[in-house]
């Protein structure tokens, strides 16, 4: 099974200070999400880069790699991850994954080689058309301030390469006409 390697998204709204942080590749540096009253916070991710899956391929899964931490001085809060194949204002996955967040610096791995996240992947292969939503909430769902550091959001799309065309010796026009000039033609 191939895969995308570790990608980033080029484009993020959402985060409240430095949210440029989360995007640069740098795992020393974090935005920084807080919310003084209790309420979700939603944080999209979009516009990944990197080498698009060839046309044709089967998409086997997804990963979603976050590096963070709570802030402990604030309640206990959790991250849900979802995503979407069709760009920030897309339609999100509805089977997301949904991890606490520790006080420790953490690399959190959402998802799998495997995970479809319960989309349609059929023809899907445009690494610019990934987006990422984060949810951050508190634990308990009770109200209280809450923050984050997140260092970094990152992507890895598992896929099945198209089988090479192997060729039957057969040429079949329907329509339109084929016109040789010069060279050959291999069946």
């Amino acid at each position: 099974m191939a895969d995308t390697g570790l990608i980033n998204p080029t484009t993020q709204s959402g985060l409240v200070i430095n949210g440029a942080n989360a995007i640069d590749d740098d795992d020393d540096t974090f935005a920084l999400p807080i919310d003084f009253a209790g309420n979700e916070m939603t944080f999209l991710f979009g516009s990944f880069n990197g080498t698009d899956p060839p046309a044709g391929s089967t998409i086997n899964g997804i990963e979603v790699i976050v590096i963070a931490n709570e802030n402990p001085s604030y309640a206990d809060m959790k991250y849900d991850i979802e995503i979407a194949l069709d760009g920030t204002s897309g339609t999100f996955s509805s089977t997301g994954d949904t991890q606490d967040i520790t006080t420790t610096k953490t690399t959190y791995t959402f998802g799998a080689n495997n995970d479809l996240w319960g989309l349609s992947w059929s023809g899907w292969t445009d690494l610019s058309d990934l987006a990422v939503r984060i949810k951050q909430d508190n634990v308990s769902g009770g109200s209280g301030s809450h923050s984050s550091q997140l260092y970094e959001l990152r992507a890895k799309v598992y896929y099945t390469e198209p089988a090479a065309d192997q060729g039957n010796g057969k040429m079949l026009i329907t329509s339109g006409k084929l016109t040789l000039s010069s060279g050959k033609i291999l069946l």
